[in-house]
């Protein structure tokens, strides 16, 4: 191991958190908290070769380093300082001349300062800057990107610690600014400003792949069911979904009524009739409209198409054929609870029906909107 290796390890060792791995030979083993590959076969087949990239929020440069070959200039934007340098000093090391790392935090300005990019990359930090400095500086920060980008990238989380209501207005605004909105919260992909602006997409990396997209897609275009939204389009390539965007908020349980209930169990119904498990139906998958619109098909499940691990546990071993029916008596059941409604209302319910058996909860949610 080289000196350079050595010290620069030790640089990594004291910083708190090593969110991207360090693509480079020397520092294999170092231990970071995010997997970026899935990420990086996304982003990758979208930058032209010579192309111009911007990371906001780069970590320590995984983007800017994977792309390096490819891409003529790759530029990073951190704010904290030591990353910042640690980045500049491992380009240094290895004599890669076209990425640069800015330290500063992210504004307006600096974006329009970079100059027309090809691939912008925006991932993991929204939600933060959001909270932090509110949701008009999130809309100007997207007007400069979308001034200067062809494409983006973005990604974000809702944090259960603070209200839902701040990451849906995040994701209007993605959306009013013709973005692509991913229903599983984990990235965006926006391949084009020339494209209509109210589209969601929806790229399955954690529920779908290739094949369960295609399943899903074809099913749901062959005839438009009341409560799911349409389907635009679907690519077999990258396992994504497009669907039509649904103007409204998620459904807040209080407000619900028997005709919610009922409009739900007929989509359930159809969905099910159709093959589709949704797999993840609760309050925040729900948009209120003029009907109740069930979106986020993230983690649904075709006839060929298996639960995930997760949903294996949050279903505790029920028939995927079940899942769609006890979450919707688990949503009734908090509906008709008094006290402050929690953050995931599904996964609270599912705790206290554990008391019960939970194949006959949803037979008998089945059997109550037959």
């Amino acid at each position: 191991m080289s000196d350079f290796i050595s010290r620069t390890k030790q640089r990594l060792s004291k910083l708190n958190e090593i969110y991207q791995p360090i693509p480079l030979p020397g520092f294999e083993d170092v231990n970071n908290i995010r997997e970026c590959s899935e990420r990086l076969k996304a982003i990758e087949p979208v930058v032209p070769i010579g192309g111009r990239v911007l990371d906001i929020g780069t970590n320590l440069g995984f983007f800017p380093f994977s792309l390096a070959s490819k891409a003529e200039m790759c530029t990073g934007i951190e704010m904290v300082a030591e990353t910042t340098s640690i980045s500049t000093d491992i380009a240094e090391h290895f004599g890669i001349k076209n990425v640069k790392f800015i330290n500063a935090a992210v504004t307006p300005e600096l974006i329009n300062a970079q100059g027309p990019v090809d691939v912008t990359l925006f991932t993991a930090i929204i939600h933060h800057i959001a909270r932090a400095q509110g949701e008009a500086f999130v809309d100007s920060l997207l007007h400069a990107i979308r001034a200067n980008t062809k494409h983006l990238f973005v990604e974000w989380a809702r944090d259960p610690g603070e209200p839902q209501g701040v990451t849906y207005d995040v994701e209007a605004q993605l959306v009013g600014n013709g973005f692509w909105k991913n229903t599983e919260s984990t990235y965006v992909a926006h391949t084009g400003f020339e494209r209509p602006f109210q589209h969601w997409i929806a790229c399955h990396r954690k529920g779908l792949d290739e094949r369960g997209a295609a399943e899903i897609a074809h099913s749901l275009v062959a005839q438009e069911l009341p409560g799911c939204p349409a389907v635009l389009e679907h690519s077999g390539d990258r396992g994504q979904i497009v669907f039509e965007h649904i103007q409204g908020t998620p459904m807040n349980l209080a407000n619900a009524t028997s005709e919610t209930w009922k409009s739900l169990a007929t989509t359930i119904t159809d969905l099910n009739g159709r093959g589709i498990i949704h797999g993840d139906v609760r309050a925040w998958n729900i948009i209120s409209g003029d009907v109740p619109w069930l979106v986020d098909f993230g983690l649904s499940i075709s006839e060929t198409h298996p639960p995930t691990a997760y949903q294996q546990e949050t279903y505790m071993g029920l028939d995927p054929k079940d899942y769609d029916w006890f979450a919707l008596a688990a949503m009734r059941y908090w509906a008709d609870m008094d006290s402050e409604q929690p953050k995931d209302p599904q996964g609270w319910c599912s705790q206290e029906l554990r008391q019960e058996d939970p194949a006959s909860v949803a037979q008998l949610e089945r059997e109550r909107w037959a």
